[in-house]
């Protein structure tokens, strides 16, 4: 029966694991390597997140996500791992049959692009259909937000043509009445309104484009890497959470999830 832990036995244990930590880092970090300061980065990186999700893991509720099914396509953090394990921010797709909105996990095969090269035996060419699935999401999305942003620009410039004229004309009135300082107050506010939606639809903009050089990736091709296939817990979900989030409603076709299936069996299945 092994020896119940003081705090003071805690202390130290945390204490030598950081110290080793930042000499692992640090090392890194002094050989000026590109690759090796990459991966001190990534390790940054991931201790960030690592926290974070560890800090908040008993307030977390799935039940606030929205619920999964099999063949979803999501982002994950697949956090920082050992040699040749799946990690990092990628694509993946669900497997489960029937995953609760209460549950705390799923399982997930990651997703990857092809590049255009030989797939692995053990993984699964799913060929552009991911791209193409989600190319014309994006693609009318962002034509609806810069569509509305325009016209909200395009407003936004005449408001402020009237809105100039107006100042400048009723400082000219000996008595301004309170139901004209009100308006004004009114015309403010609006103006205030209208600057908020436009900060969020330009975010709104930068965000798609953003996520458009992501999918960039896939063009020539996505994969399964089913040999990676895990369990992982929803705080490791980047997007989709709300309904409104990127990737949301962007599911594998029937056809692609067979060839997943039939691949796992063969992987994993004894007949």
């Amino acid at each position: 029966m092994s020896k119940e832990k003081t705090e003071e036995d805690v202390i130290r244990h945390k204490k030598k694991a950081i110290h080793e930590l930042n000499n692992l880092m640090e090392t890194y970090i002094k050989t000026h390597d590109k690759e090796l300061l990459k991966k001190a980065d990534l390790i940054s990186y991931w201790l960030e997140s690592f926290s974070l999700y560890i800090g908040c893991e008993d307030s977390f509720e799935p039940s606030r996500l929205i619920r999964y099914s099999r063949g979803d396509v999501l982002r994950l953090n697949f956090g920082f791992n050992i040699g040749k394990e799946f990690g990092g921010l990628h694509f993946a797709v669900v497997i489960d049959n029937d995953n609760k909105r209460s549950a705390d996990v799923l399982t997930v095969v990651p997703l990857s692009s092809s590049d255009g090269k030989k797939v692995h035996e053990r993984s699964v060419d799913l060929g552009t259909e991911l791209f193409e699935k989600i190319s014309v999401v994006q693609h009318n999305l962002l034509l609806s937000a810069k569509k509305e942003l325009d016209e909200l620009i395009a407003a936004e410039d005449a408001f402020a043509t009237t809105y100039d004229a107006l100042k400048k004309f009723v400082p000219s009135l000996e008595v301004v009445s309170s139901e004209i300082a009100e308006k004004l107050n009114s015309l403010r506010r609006y103006q205030d309104e209208m600057l908020k939606k436009k900060a969020l639809l330009e975010k709104s903009v930068s965000t798609i484009e953003r996520n458009n050089l992501e999918i960039s990736k896939l063009k020539k091709g996505s994969l399964a890497v089913t040999n990676q296939i895990t369990t992982v817990s929803k705080q490791r979900i980047y997007t989709p959470k709300r309904s409104e989030d990127f990737l949301y409603g962007i599911s594998l076709s029937n056809p692609a999830m067979e060839k997943i299936n039939a691949k796992l069996k063969e992987l994993y299945l004894f007949e």
